[in-house]
């Protein structure tokens, strides 16, 4: 992990202090449409009743995140493609470094352009996440995230509701939407704070960004790195996401366009990798062992330090 800039910091603790009592509170829905990359969103008109319940929503995360904090119970990171989060851990991300990321979100920025929330099915049937926006007085937003899809309204659910009338109970029959109690990521300006990795992976579809980058890079590795049966190689990063998030940063190493058979037998030797060597048709190559599954992504490692240090 990279070492967490103060900057971070300094966010984080505004968002634990922040008095939601004087923020104006608004939530928004976000639909995106098969084949498109840009959520749609609408805004929720809400009861002073369902704003506060929202505001509670908040209240509650920020309060139990901000104990773990005090109590330094809580660790902060830098954002890590290949790492997993316990409950104590948030990692952090700087928007302005993923367009995919920012661009899904700039158009929360002016929620007076917003369209309000019609029950149009299309829209609902192609729901992704919800925002809780908190806007503070003469300071920037902060905004909320939770995955969602339509299969969370009650209409969707194999569960049915009932209410009671004047004289009798009847059952609830008007789609209904169902919310939780979590957060799955917090952003202000350019910091992004992960709480549930893999929720903010679906609502950004950022996996499938890092997926398609790392098959570029196994592509590139292919013809820099002399892997005998680099097939093997491929299909096992291929099958775990954290070998494909890791390979996204190998991806940007410059290294790899200049490096040699003698500085990879070198780093083998350094660093006492169990990667077999053979020769095929007269030529030097490393083999994948399915047994050491790590060790080649090893010697490539994310921040270039084993292979540039021979």
């Amino acid at each position: 992990m990279q070492e967490v800039v103060v900057q971070y910091i300094d966010v984080l603790n505004d968002i634990f202090t922040i008095k939601l009592n004087a923020c104006d509170v608004a939530v928004c829905l976000a639909s995106v449409e098969p084949g498109e990359t840009i959520p749609i969103y609408m805004i929720l008109e809400l009861s002073d009743r369902l704003t506060e319940t929202f505001r509670d929503v908040v209240s509650v995360v920020i309060e139990d995140y901000k104990k773990g904090w005090h109590k330094h119970d809580l660790v902060l990171h830098d954002y890590a493609p290949e790492s997993k989060l316990d409950d104590y851990e948030i990692e952090l991300l700087d928007i302005s470094q993923y367009d995919t990321i920012r661009k899904q979100i700039e158009s929360l920025s002016s929620l007076q352009d917003m369209s309000t929330f019609q029950e149009d099915e299309e829209f609902i049937a192609n729901l992704r996440f919800y925002v809780i926006v908190a806007r503070p007085l003469n300071s920037e937003p902060i905004y909320f995230y939770r995955t969602y899809s339509h299969t969370k309204m009650l209409s969707k659910s194999p569960f049915f509701a009932i209410w009671r009338g004047q004289n009798e109970y009847d059952r609830v029959v008007r789609p209904m939407f169902l919310f939780d109690n979590y957060i799955d990521c917090v952003s202000r300006g350019n910091s992004m704070f992960i709480l549930k990795k893999e929720n903010f992976y679906h609502i950004f579809r950022f996996l499938e960004e890092v997926e398609k980058l790392a098959r570029q890079a196994l592509k590139h590795i292919k013809v820099r790195m002399p892997i005998a049966n680099f097939d093997r190689f491929a299909d096992a990063c291929e099958r775990d996401p954290r070998k494909l998030r890791k390979l996204k940063n190998i991806a940007t190493q410059p290294y790899l366009d200049h490096v040699t058979m003698d500085d990879i037998k070198r780093a083998i030797q350094m660093h006492n990798l169990r990667i077999p060597i053979a020769t095929v048709g007269g030529v030097e190559m490393i083999v994948f062992d399915h047994k050491n599954p790590w060790e080649i992504l090893k010697l490539l490692d994310d921040d270039g330090s084993i292979l540039s240090c021979v």
